[in-house]
């Protein structure tokens, strides 16, 4: 087994400078962490420019938080951009921690750009491939054509790649598998932990394999990312229906998705892996795009990882291949051998002239065979088959689609659907439905009842969705003033706080507008509304945010009902709007598909109070960002504050993570390997509480 770590520096002289490059290669090191608290992971030194090749290693951890490999940096520094340019490639990062939350990062890249990373195996791993950036005052780095993640297999990642205030990162020819129950494959988003943050734009998604067990996001991106980004010939395959994707948290069919200009030439198939280990495909994948030389080289079908072996590699033959595994050129059949030569044939003697024939007998007459009887067909019973998610949140939108269903016979099939009554639905026939969950406050299943027929005989399935309550742990906002731009009496605007969804305003009109004030400044992160009762068309409306009244900030625009139910629906506010604190939020109505009225029931805000820039000053420990959702930073401004520990509890009393503090510490950053929710932030010493803070943490 090959091992070695190599360190060459190089010196440049300059006029007034002399600058140094230090080449480190690391390669067939094999780590085996055992810490199952915070790790930093193999922490690439990056004092200096590093030229930076990380080859055939093998890290094996179990941390809760942190790293497997850390090669870049969370935030902005004197060391961003230090590893720009390195090659990262066949090595094999196993992640067998127990935390089902961790959000440990496997190959993490933050604040340096055009990465070479390739041949990679990573299993596991909370998250996968990270690519970071973000400058406080809104930019980022951008990748040059030639670089990102390429011939990578990633299994059961809750983020296989991320992409997070960084532009133009390529991810062409990977393997995705996801066996799990949440997360995403991909996931584009701006670094909203910067004050400004900047879009994740130009990212391109080619030949890649992605493949889900349950309906997870095959790509979750924010709209502000959309800018200059490609997605296309890639294989899309969902064991539970079909391949889904979400902007903006909104979930997309794959045909909602190809609507939208995405993945036109894609496909959904399945890539029929011999085994979910080394993710060969039964056959060929023909359905790729030629990517160019630079990408032309990947994975061979006997690819195994070893520290200090190369996996073995083959080249893009023939029309392009998908996935990280490529299937080698079938070989040229021998030419066959040149038959020998016939020997020239002997001369035949001449036929004896033959007799005259005797003539036939007269054929006696022959009977004109029984009829066969037509044997009556057979009428067999139709097959229901179902694609659907057995799971939802309260006051969302899913789908059960049983349009996969068939007669053997090949009768036409008639459905008809069952559902409680409190719960809406977009028909009761038709081989696809849509439904609205209702809101609860704790776990419920709701049973479908699917009945199909092909005029003989019907079939039956009752189809069980578990309904979950959504972030429980926020609070409601409480209004304490509201006036509107006109009403129609006896709605008046009061109405829609009134907790009772029978009672409701009403304008008539484009833009007519409704205007709450809330107690306190609000960090909202969703608003529930419900429209008028048994509402059949789409309601259109805009929110805003403000502090004065006056400066309006757009926070949800073009936004509509789902069509089919006036009850209560969830909008989460974008994430970068949920950070802001607003006093008032105004919902401007565009009316409706039916006519020219607006109707509104309930309007609630749910979010937490928002901690202002000046009282933030005043405070002797800060917490920032809070909410918070990979990192949170710890500044202590009070000298004569001196805790021993620091603590975070979840409301439930569980204490998530304790650290000790050093005396004089005034700094700490603490890595979020738990779920969103809200959380106690404790300090002490000893058995004493000297201090503590709320926390949000976003999922």
């Amino acid at each position: 087994m090959m091992k070695r770590i190599i360190l060459v520096i190089s010196l440049t002289l300059v006029p007034y400078l002399l600058l140094s490059q230090v080449s480190l290669v690391i390669e067939g090191t094999t780590t085996n962490n055992t810490v199952t608290g915070n790790w930093a992971g193999v922490n690439i030194p990056r004092e200096q420019k590093t030229s930076l090749k990380y080859m055939n290693n093998q890290i094996t951890s179990v941390n809760a938080s942190g790293y497997l490999l850390q090669s870049g940096d969370e935030v902005p520094k004197t060391t961003n951009n230090n590893l720009d340019g390195a090659v990262i490639s066949g090595n094999k990062l196993i992640w067998n921690g127990s935390d089902a939350s961790s959000k440990t990062h496997g190959m993490f890249m933050g604040y340096n750009i055009n990465f070479s990373v390739k041949y990679n195996y990573l299993d596991k791993t909370p998250y996968g491939i990270l690519f970071k950036s973000g400058s406080d005052d809104g930019k980022n780095m951008t990748y040059s054509t030639g670089y990102g993640a390429s011939y990578n297999i990633v299994k059961n990642s809750n983020m296989s790649v991320r992409m997070k205030g960084i532009n133009g990162v390529q991810v062409y020819n990977n393997t995705f598998y996801s066996s799990l129950k949440s997360g995403t494959l991909i996931y584009i988003d701006a670094n909203n932990d910067r004050p400004v943050p900047a879009a994740s734009t130009g990212a391109r998604i080619k030949n890649n394999i992605f493949y889900t067990v349950h309906q997870i996001p095959n790509i979750s991106i924010e709209s502000r990312c959309l800018s200059d980004f490609e997605s296309d010939y890639n294989v899309f395959y969902c064991e539970s229906g079909t391949p889904v994707f979400s902007v903006d948290g909104s979930r997309k069919t794959f045909e909602q998705w190809q609507a939208m200009g995405y993945d036109r030439h894609s496909v959904v198939i399945n890539p029929k892996f011999k085994n979910t280990t080394d993710f060969v495909p039964s056959a060929r994948l023909d359905y790729g795009t030629d990517l160019g030389q630079t990408w032309s080289t990947g994975l061979s079908t006997g690819a195994v990882w070893s520290a200090g072996q190369t996996p073995a590699t083959t080249s893009q033959n023939g029309k392009w291949q998908v996935g990280a595994i490529l299937y080698a050129a079938a070989p040229a059949p021998a030419p066959a051998p040149a038959p020998a030569p016939a020997p020239a044939p002997a001369p035949a003697p001449a036929p004896a002239p033959a007799p005259a024939p005797a003539p036939a007998p007269a054929p006696a007459p022959t009977p004109a065979p029984a009829p066969t009887p037509t044997p009556a067909p057979v009428n067999q019973a139709p097959v229901i088959v179902v694609n659907y998610s057995s799971e939802n949140l309260s006051g969302f939108v899913g789908e059960i689609d049983a349009s996969a269903s068939y007669d053997p016979n090949k009768d036409k099939l008639s459905f008809s659907w069952q559902v409680p009554s409190y719960v809406s639905v977009s028909s009761s026939t038709g081989s696809k439905i849509r439904y609205l969950s209702p809101v609860v406050t704790e776990v419920q299943t709701v049973e479908f009842i699917l009945k199909v027929s092909d005029g003989k005989i019907s079939q039956s399935k009752t189809i069980p969705v578990k309904i979950f309550p959504y972030k429980p742990e926020l609070k409601s906002a409480e209004v304490i003033n509201i006036e509107a731009s006109g009403f129609q009496a006896p709605n008046y605007p009061y109405n829609i706080i009134d907790g009772n969804i029978g009672t409701m305003w009403s304008a008539v009109g484009d833009e007519q507008w409704v205007v709450m004030e809330l107690k306190e400044a609000f960090s909202i992160q969703h608003v529930r509304i419900a429209f008028k009762p048994g509402q059949k068309g789409e309601v259109y409306f805009d929110v805003f945010g403000s502090n004065d009244k006056v400066n309006w900030e757009p926070v949800l625009t073009k936004e509509a009902s789902c069509g089919f139910s006036g009850d209560l629906h969830v909008f989460d506010f974008p994430e970068a709007k949920s950070q802001v604190g607003y006093k008032y939020v105004k919902l401007v109505g565009h009316a409706n598909s039916s006519d020219n009225w607006n109707y509104i029931s309930e309007f609630r805000v749910y979010g937490y109070r928002h901690i202002s820039d000046a009282n933030f000053e005043k405070q002797a420990v800060k917490l920032y960002p809070n909410p918070a959702r990979e990192l949170i930073k710890v500044r202590i401004d009070d000298e004569t504050f001196n805790p021993e520990f620091v603590r975070i509890i979840s409301l439930s009393g569980k204490v998530v993570y304790e650290g000790k503090m050093d005396p004089g510490l005034r700094d700490l950053q603490i890595p979020i390997s738990f779920k969103g929710g809200t959380y106690i932030v404790q300090f002490g010493s000893g058995d004493i509480t000297l201090g503590y803070q709320m926390l949000v943490v976003n999922s």
